[in-house]
């Protein structure tokens, strides 16, 4: 398989872009999301929100006009983009693990980030410990987990139409892939398929995921209780109540005490 230098993040930042319709749809989902927890567990009495690993800060426009907003990056450039667009909000580098910031706060979110790499998700423990000595008494922390054990390890393909990032006549092909390695352990891994003007290509954009090394729900659960949370599972953003049975999309955990 061909590897692509930069496609995937090439594709995901002009897809992220908020005047795409499925960007608006996935910035809208997830906004209200957090407002339906501070309704829920907060009683809408939120007044400051931390978003940990904020990326391109997708979500500041919209959460700005609610909250007293800060935003925690590890990457330097992503830092100085968004103190130069978003002069309102309070921006820090730092590592979600480690960082230290003289304020507490009523949200703390971490959105498609606190399990990006085996040592982040290894560390769990110490990231949920760290976010709580930044919460207040009654706060709550929110975060998904694109890379659950109960979600991820399964065959799946999904199409979007170039059109959503001003490329028609291009599709664009995600394939998730549960696989057998040759030591006998299941890994998971993604591709990109590009099909344009007669021409297609396949390029890796994610690297294998061992099973072994993904955290499952019960594990969360069991993180977040030895770190003093009850924890609460919905079944992706778009969920309204928490979710019962078998999770079809990725989870989404509310962390409260």
């Amino acid at each position: 398989m061909k590897r692509g230098k930069g496609i995937s993040a090439g594709f995901w930042s002009r897809y992220n872009k908020k005047e795409h319709p499925e960007g608006k749809k996935d910035i809208a989902a997830k906004h209200d999301f957090i407002i339906r927890a501070d309704k829920r567990y907060l009683r809408e009495n939120a007044e400051n929100m931390l978003d940990v690993g904020y990326g391109y800060g997708s979500l500041f426009s919209p959460l700005g006009k609610r909250y007293e907003l800060s935003g925690l990056e590890i990457d330097k450039n992503n830092v100085s983009k968004a103190r130069a667009s978003y002069p309102n909000v309070r921006v820090f580098k730092g590592d979600m693990r480690t960082f230290s910031i003289n304020d507490k706060y009523d949200i703390i979110t971490s959105i498609c980030a606190i399990d990006h790499g085996t040592k982040l998700r290894r560390d769990l423990g110490k990231t949920i410990k760290n976010m709580g000595r930044h919460l207040k008494p009654h706060g709550i922390i929110i975060f998904d987990m694109p890379l659950a054990q109960e979600t991820c390890p399964k065959d799946s393909i999904y199409t979007y139409s170039g059109k959503i990032v001003g490329e028609k006549g291009t599709k664009y092909t995600f394939i998730y892939h549960k696989q057998l390695e040759d030591n006998g352990k299941l890994a998971y891994s993604y591709s990109l398929a590009i099909k344009s003007k007669g021409r297609s290509s396949e390029y890796e954009i994610g690297k294998v995921y061992r099973m072994e090394e993904l955290l499952s729900i019960p594990d969360v659960r069991s993180i977040a209780s030895r770190n003093g949370f009850k924890c609460f599972v919905y079944d992706g953003w778009r969920a309204k109540a928490p979710a019962k049975g078998k999770l079809t999309n990725e989870p989404v955990f509310v962390l409260a005490r």
